[in-house]
């Protein structure tokens, strides 16, 4: 009997020596320790999507490079706009009351340009061809590319490369299809590519 009791007091004297410890339970019915441990994976979780966060937050910002040479580009530029696009940097402006779009590669070098356009100012040999074979089709627009000469980065129009060479891309419409053609320089028309609906 005298056994019993000694191996229940050392029993209990544990218990209290281990609560006196600092391995008391908490709240939650786990001993603290446990709990700490569970806190420092949440914030260490917390810790990491900040950073997945930001990481994804650096990738759709255009860098700071570019918004220099943005600036040298285009002193003269109003209401600039950055905007990290699929192939480019992109930089939406306006100069003379007319919008332009700027791309920039990966080096923070200028390819080229875009700015919305009128089929009049096509060459005349091209407006009388698109008349002619696209008779049944409706201009939705125009846009001229002008290429940055001093860089050989090739384009990327309505998801597709073309060689970087001053070139207007004419969308047009008949019903629900929508096409693009590709007109350079010499007013020589091309069909470039078909356009989701």
């Amino acid at each position: 009997m005298k056994q019993i009791f000694l191996t229940g007091s050392i029993l209990a004297f544990f218990t209290i020596a281990g609560k006196a410890m600092g391995q008391d339970e908490n709240i939650s019915g786990l001993p603290e320790k446990e709990t700490l441990t569970l806190q420092k994976k949440d914030i260490k979780r917390e810790e990491r999507d900040v950073r997945k966060e930001e990481r994804q937050r650096k990738k759709e910002e255009v860098s700071y490079f570019t918004k220099e040479q943005f600036d040298m580009d285009f002193p003269d530029a109003e209401n600039t706009h950055f905007y990290m696009g699929k192939y480019f940097e992109e930089v939406f402006f306006s100069r003379q009351d007319k919008a332009y779009t700027a791309f920039y590669d990966n080096n923070n070098r200028l390819a080229g340009t875009t700015m919305v356009t009128q089929f009049d100012e096509l060459p005349a040999n091209a407006q009388k061809m698109i008349g002619k074979k696209y008779n049944n089709y409706t201009v939705n627009q125009v846009i001229l590319f002008d290429d940055n000469e001093m860089n050989d980065t090739d384009m990327w129009m309505y998801e597709t490369s073309f060689a970087d060479e001053d070139t207007w891309f004419v969308e047009l419409q008949k019903d629900t299809k929508r096409i693009a053609l590709q007109v350079n320089k010499d007013g020589m028309v091309s069909f470039f590519r078909e356009l989701s609906k």
